[in-house]
C-alpha cells in the first residue's frame, strides 16, 4: 500500500512516468486489486495517452470491484479520441450499475452540451441532483443554464445550493458573480416603482394565492419576491444591502403564507434558521460577494464580529441536504 502511495503522490505531482512503474510493482504484488491498474490509466489520461487509457479501462469495467469513476474515465477517454456516442453509452451503463454516482450524469450532460442538446443536458444534470444531491457539479451547470431563460429563478436556487456544497473554489467566485446577476437582472428599479422578473409570467396578484399554493415553485417565489421588494427597502438603486432586505422580507412572507408546507425546500429552511439565529445578513454579504467586492469588504470591515460569528456558525451547520431532502426544478 505505501508503494501505491508513493505512486499515485507522484502521478499527482505529474511525474507520470515515474508513477506509473511504481503502480505496475504494486500491481503485481497485489494483481486482485484493479486500483492499480486504473490509476495506471488515470495517469496515462493524463498524458494524453487516450487510446492506452482506453484498453485498461475497458478490462477493469469487468471486474466485480470496479467503480463509478472507472466509467467515467473509460466514457472521457472515448469522448476526447472522437467517439461521444461510445462515451454515452459507457456512462449510461455505469449508472445503470451506480445509479446514485452524480458524476455519471455531470459527464453524461455535458456531452448533450457539446452537441448543444441544451434541454437534454438540463434533463441530465436535473437527474444527477436527485442521485446525488450533494455532488455540487450538477448544480453548477444548471446554474448557468437557466440563466437568462424565462425561469432565472431556477438559475438562482441552483447557484445558491452550489455555493453551499462548494465554497471555496475558482468556481464559488464564478457562481457568486453569477447568482448575483441573476438577482440584478430579476430586479428593476424606476422613478416609477420596482418589478421582478424571475419567471416569464410577472404579472401576479393577490388573486392568484391559491394558485401559488398549488402550482409550481417559480411562480411562488415571483410572487413573494414581488411583495417583498415592494417593502424592502425605499432605495433607488440594487445593491448587497437591497438583497439583504429583500430576502429577509421574502422569507417573512414565505413562511406566513406557509408556502414552506406546499413547496419544502432546504435552501429557505436554511434562511430562516440563519434569520432566527442572527446570521443571515452576514450570509447574504458572503453568498453575494463577487458581485459586489468592494461593498463586501466594507461591510465586513465595519461588522467584523457579526462576521466570524457567522463564519463560525457556517462551517459547523452546512445546509441540510439529502436523498431525500433537496430541490429539483423538475422534480425527481
Amino acid at each position: 500500500m505505501d508503494l501505491a502511495l508513493q505512486a499515485i503522490d507522484l502521478v499527482d505531482k505529474g511525474r507520470y512516468d515515474e508513477g506509473i512503474l511504481l503502480l505496475k510493482k504494486a500491481d503485481q504484488l497485489d494483481p486482485k486489486n484493479s486500483t492499480y491498474q486504473y490509476e495506471i490509466a488515470f495517469a496515462l489520461y493524463h498524458q494524453e495517452k487516450y487510446e492506452e487509457a482506453n484498453k485498461i479501462l475497458k478490462s477493469l469495467i469487468k471486474k466485480k470491484d470496479a467503480e463509478a469513476t472507472y466509467y467515467q474515465l473509460l466514457g472521457n477517454t472515448y469522448d476526447l479520441i472522437g467517439a461521444p456516442g461510445l462515451a454515452l453509452d459507457t456512462y449510461k451503463d455505469g449508472i445503470a450499475k451506480f445509479p446514485k454516482a452524480g458524476t455519471l450524469y455531470l459527464e453524461q450532460g455535458i456531452i448533450y452540451l457539446n452537441q448543444k442538446l441544451y434541454s437534454k443536458a438540463l434533463e441530465i444534470f436535473e437527474q444527477g441532483v436527485a442521485a446525488q444531491p450533494t455532488y455540487s457539479s450538477n448544480y453548477f451547470w444548471l446554474a448557468s443554464l437557466y440563466q437568462g431563460s424565462d425561469y432565472s429563478i431556477y438559475s438562482a436556487m441552483y447557484a445558491e445550493l452550489f455555493l453551499n456544497l462548494e465554497r471555496n473554489t475558482k468556481r464559488t467566485r464564478t457562481i457568486s458573480e453569477l447568482l448575483y446577476d441573476v438577482y440584478k437582472d430579476a430586479v428593476v428599479i424606476s422613478d416609477t416603482g420596482v418589478s421582478v422578473s424571475f419567471t416569464k409570467n410577472n404579472v401576479l396578484t393577490t388573486d392568484d394565492l391559491e394558485l401559488m399554493k398549488k402550482g409550481g415553485l417559480p411562480f411562488t417565489m415571483q410572487f413573494d419576491m414581488t411583495m417583498a421588494v415592494g417593502v424592502a427597502l425605499n432605495k433607488k438603486y440594487f445593491d448587497l444591502e437591497y438583497i439583504n432586505r429583500m430576502r429577509t422580507t421574502f422569507v417573512k412572507l414565505w413562511y406566513d403564507g406557509g408556502y414552506d408546507k406546499f413547496h419544502p425546500n432546504p435552501l429557505i429552511a436554511m434562511w430562516k434558521t440563519m434569520i432566527d439565529k442572527g446570521h443571515f445578513e452576514a450570509y447574504n454579504y458572503w453568498v453575494f460577494q463577487m458581485g459586489d467586492t468592494d461593498a463586501q469588504s466594507d461591510w465586513v470591515t465595519e461588522h467584523q464580529e457579526q462576521y466570524d460569528a457567522f463564519v463560525e456558525y457556517f462551517v459547523e451547520n452546512p445546509i441540510d441536504i439529502s436523498p431525500t431532502n433537496y430541490f429539483s426544478a423538475f422534480g425527481y
